[in-house]
Formats: C-alpha cells, sequence, structure tokens
C-alpha cells in the first residue's frame, strides 16, 4: 500500500526519553472531530512506554486537531479509504524498524494510563523471535464514558479452531511484539482485503502457534456511540444482530473472505493448522454429513455452549 503522507493534523506525544521501550501506535481515524482529542490525551499519560504515533486519516477532509499534550509529531498520513480493516493494514505497512511493539489504537477510546505498560510487561516474558499478541477486556461505556459494564471473559481456550470461526481479541486492546509485527507486515502485502483486521491478527497468530496472551483486567475505556462500525458484543440486542448476520450471509461472507486471506499466507501457518484449514475448506463445500464431519475433525467451536450450538446449527443448514 502506497503511504501518501499530508500536513500535520494532531500532536500528542510522552516524554522521550529512550529509557522506555518504543511502541508504534497506530491511530486509524474517520471524521475524528468528536472524540479524538480525549483519547490523543490518554496516549500522552501512558506510563512507562516511549510513543511513535502513526495516524491514517480516512475522512474526505482532513482537519486541523488541537491537544493540551506535550507535542511531538505524528507520522500523518492519508487513509486508503476501504474501510476501517484496511485502514489499520495500511497503518501496518508504515511502521519503521525501530519500534520495539505495536498497538492498534481506535479514535474514541479512552486508555487507561499503564494499558501499554501491563501489555509491554507481559509481551516481554516471550521468547525473542516467537510472534506474540497481548488483548485484554474493556469498560464498556456510553458516550458521556459513563461505565455499562465489562466486556466479556473467554471461557474456553484460544487458538486457531476458535479463530477460524469467532474472534475474542478485540483490535482497540491489541499489542503486537515485534516478531508478531513483522509477521503480520510480511503477510499483508500478499492479501487484498479482510473483514476485521483483529480477527485477521488472531487467525495468522493462532495459526502459527504464537503466543496469545488474554488479560482479564481491562485496559481502557471502549466508548459506544452511534457512529462504531462494530459495537459492544453484549445483550439481547447483540445476540440477535449475530443470529441475523449468520443466517443473513454475512457471516459466511466475513469466513470467504478470511479463507482467502488465509490461503494466501498459508506458508506461516503450522502443518496441522494449514491441514485444518484445507480441511475447512473442502468441508464448506461438501454436503451435509462429510461437512459436519470435517468441522468435527477440525474442532471448531464457540466460546460458550449456546454460541456453539447455534455455531453447528448454522453449520447444517451451510451458513458457515
Amino acid at each position: 500500500m502506497k503511504a501518501e503522507k499530508i500536513d500535520l493534523i494532531s500532536s500528542c506525544y510522552v516524554d522521550v526519553s529512550r529509557e522506555y521501550p518504543l511502541c508504534a501506535v497506530l491511530l486509524a481515524v474517520c471524521d475524528p472531530e468528536e472524540y479524538l482529542v480525549e483519547q490523543l490525551e490518554s496516549l500522552g499519560h501512558q506510563m512507562d512506554v516511549e510513543i511513535d504515533l502513526y495516524l491514517s486519516d480516512d475522512s474526505e477532509i482532513s482537519r486541523q486537531h488541537d491537544t493540551n499534550c506535550k507535542a511531538l509529531s505524528p507520522k500523518v498520513f492519508r487513509g486508503p479509504k476501504r474501510g476501517f480493516a484496511q485502514n489499520f493494514r495500511f497503518l501496518l505497512e508504515q511502521v519503521e524498524r525501530n519500534a520495539e511493539y505495536a498497538a492498534f489504537c481506535d479514535q474514541d477510546d479512552v486508555w487507561d494510563n499503564d494499558k501499554l505498560a501491563r501489555a509491554v510487561r507481559s509481551l516481554e516474558e516471550v521468547p525473542r523471535g516467537k510472534p506474540a499478541v497481548y488483548s485484554s477486556r474493556t469498560i464498556e461505556c456510553d458516550e458521556a464514558l459513563r461505565p455499562l459494564g465489562v466486556s466479556r471473559l473467554p471461557k474456553r481456550p484460544l487458538g486457531f479452531s476458535h479463530a477460524l470461526v469467532q474472534n475474542v481479541m478485540a483490535g482497540n486492546t491489541m499489542v503486537l511484539n515485534r516478531a508478531a509485527l513483522e509477521l503480520l507486515q510480511d503477510a499483508n502485502r500478499r492479501i487484498d482485503r479482510v473483514p476485521a483486521h483483529d480477527w485477521w491478527v488472531y487467525q495468522l497468530i493462532s495459526g502459527c502457534d504464537g503466543i496469545l496472551l488474554f488479560d482479564p483486567e481491562p485496559s481502557l475505556k471502549y466508548r459506544q456511540h452511534r457512529g462504531n462500525v462494530l459495537g459492544a458484543n453484549r445483550g439481547i440486542r447483540a445476540a440477535f444482530g449475530r443470529i441475523r448476520h449468520v443466517f443473513g450471509g454475512f457471516y459466511a461472507g466475513w469466513i470467504d473472505a478470511n479463507i482467502a486471506a488465509l490461503s494466501e499466507t498459508e506458508e506461516f501457518l503450522t502443518p496441522q493448522n494449514r491441514r485444518k484449514l484445507h480441511l475447512f475448506k473442502t468441508a464448506r463445500k461438501a454436503w451435509l454429513i462429510p461437512r459436519l464431519l470435517g468441522y468435527w475433525k477440525i474442532g471448531i467451536y464457540r466460546q460458550n455452549s449456546a454460541e456453539t450450538l447455534a455455531l453447528w446449527i448454522a453449520a447444517a443448514l451451510g451458513r458457515v
């Protein structure tokens, strides 16, 4: 993806001493005037890390934004205007070699002061050269940042068989180590589009037998408002939304796109997960009994019994 730099539209950084790890923060924005300032201020209060901010503006018109943070010019680009997932993927390509970590950042959240420091401490325990991604729960809030609840904690283990059919690692909480960043940058150049960048990251890192770290403690305030592309995944309304997506064909379309991306980068997968991917593709095209048998061999599942039952009903109906 070719990068086109544009004029500075915002400034916000932490203290630039070199005693702390350097984390590239990938901030994808679109029409950001309403909530961006609060998020930038929370970036300015991050502890025990140095931030290198990469900002891709997908808005039709770029705007000037001022903050009260200590200013240090971010790297700002015009976005590809292909949706939020491709905007984040575009930013991955811009990260320079000096970054030790990389974090995705949504424009309307507010990060806890120790969000990045906690992630870095966890990732520092991973052996050098081993791809790893950190994720956490979030505090779900209304437009005024009044808490509504805490995002769900995964009940079942994370892994490739799960990642094929569900994502629970939210992009706004994700932090990558250097090995994961380089893997994703390489894979990113080989694919065209994915429905969600965080689901793609979860699939690829789990598929290559990378380390998946899920922090049960929230690390940010996740603002819910009418402009959210994807809202909180809880409650009756969200449940009916998931059902509508499955039986309306959207879910199968997302799976199609994910499989296409994984197929272009299957060399990164372990032999076992490569076999699972091939079996998954074959099963989806088979008639009922071979289809269900194929899914059973892969061991696909979702995070609770009700969702797993719904998954198998959808599988029987050819909606996976």
